[in-house]
């Protein structure tokens, strides 16, 4: 027990009621600040002692208190303080976190803007370059034969009205060669239009081939073949002694060979371009140095090389009628051949003799006798220096020819 504890318990053994003060004394009295004081004396001097330590204990407990109660006060203070801040700093969040969210929205709605506008020019552009690129016309150009426009449409599979991205010009290309006697190029023309150019393939000469050369094959001027087993010629020539190993549509004649076909070729171009290939029954191409025509009244005419053919033809065209009078003169007189030369030195040339005639009387040259099949020869023997090789393919010399056309303007 402490000693305020004590001076408590004497102060309330003090004041027991047996211990009654005189009546005319006061047990305590107030100061001029109206506090309480112990009368003055032996036991108000006690009185005043024992006041004073409560009255200090009372202090030292208020004062306990009242820095408790400060420290509380402060501490709530500190605590409504920070709420404020924290309040003021959510709302500051809310209202950051607000228009972010709404710069977020704005943002949004122009980028949404923005895609619905490209989208609306993507649309616009779409719809003008889908129906700007619309096939409108499909043009023909060159020989077209004896097909109709609609035909050659129809045949090469564009279709009007469609998109040009569905069109194949390929594949029109390919579907319009697919009839041999068609050639043809397909272009695109800016923006909506496709130009066909056509040519049409004529059959300028049937080739004979086949293992007994019982087949014909029909070429244009390219060598191409466009029928490869016919039976008949019409009024097309037959070209005889060129090698063929096999002759297929659509492609050129196969197996001739190189020099063989090149001036067989060039042969029908000429005369087509002369208007001379109607009147050619037969052309002979076996050697290409001695090419030789065979006309539809059966005269003999020798072209000789594939050179200078366009003068060749250009002659024979000039003096045709000329040169068929004269011949069919020389037939009434009853020469049965009766031969052309276009390849002559003064022009062209009708002769009623054939390439191999001899004028009677006329010496010639005996040919080479065969050796005896019996006779040995010495290998070691000197050959005969007087001895001339005669090659395989002489021939005797032409004969002179009898007429010669001098209003040829090519004669030299």
């Amino acid at each position: 027990m402490d000693d305020n504890e004590k001076n408590i318990i004497d102060i309330f053994a003090e004041d027991d009621p047996s211990d009654k003060p005189e009546p005319d004394e006061l047990p305590f009295s107030f100061d001029r600040f109206g506090r309480r004081v112990a009368p003055a004396g032996k036991r108000g001097k006690r009185k005043r002692e024992v006041y004073g330590r409560r009255k200090g204990a009372a202090r030292a407990t208020s004062l306990i208190v009242r820095h408790e109660t400060e420290e509380q006060r402060e501490r709530m203070e500190a605590g409504r303080r920070a709420a404020i801040r924290r309040r003021q700093r959510d709302r500051m969040d809310a209202r950051e976190r607000e228009q972010q969210r709404r710069q977020r929205a704005i943002l949004r709605r122009k980028q949404l803007a923005g895609v619905g506008f490209l989208l609306v020019v993507v649309l616009v552009l779409a719809a003008i370059g889908y129906f700007t690129f619309l096939l409108r016309a499909v043009d023909i150009v060159g020989e077209t034969g004896d097909y109709s426009k609609p035909d050659l449409i129809r045949l090469s599979g564009l279709t009007v009205g469609r998109h040009m991205l569905v069109q194949d010009l390929g594949e029109a290309r390919k579907l319009l060669e697919n009839d041999p006697y068609l050639a043809a190029s397909v272009e695109y023309i800016f923006p909506n239009q496709v130009q066909i150019q056509l040519r049409v393939r004529r059959e300028l000469a049937a080739v004979r081939w086949g293992p007994s050369y019982e087949y014909l094959a029909f070429i244009d001027s390219e060598g191409t073949v466009l029928r490869a087993s016919a039976s008949s010629a019409g009024q097309l020539p037959v070209v005889a002694g060129l090698v063929v190993s096999g002759a297929e549509e659509k492609k050129r004649i196969g197996g001739a060979a190189g020099e063989q076909l090149q001036a067989l070729l060039e042969l029908l171009r000429m005369l087509d371009e002369y208007a001379l290939l109607t009147g050619i029954s037969a052309i002979d191409i076996t050697e290409p140095m001695k090419i030789s025509l065979t006309t539809r009244e059966g005269y003999r005419v020798e072209v000789g090389d594939a050179s200078n053919l366009a003068t060749k033809c250009a002659r024979f065209k000039t003096h045709y009628t000329k040169i068929m009078d004269t011949a069919a003169a020389f037939r009434r007189q009853g020469h049965a051949d009766v031969t052309i030369y276009l390849y002559s030195k003064n022009g062209v040339t009708v002769s009623p003799y054939p390439p191999d005639y001899f004028l009677p009387g006329e010496p010639t040259e005996p040919l080479p006798q065969d050796p005896d099949p019996n006779t040995t020869f010495d290998p070691d023997a000197t050959p005969d220096p007087d001895a001339t090789p005669i090659p395989p393919d002489w021939r005797p010399p032409t004969p002179r020819p009898d007429v010669v056309l001098p209003e040829d303007p090519f004669t030299g």
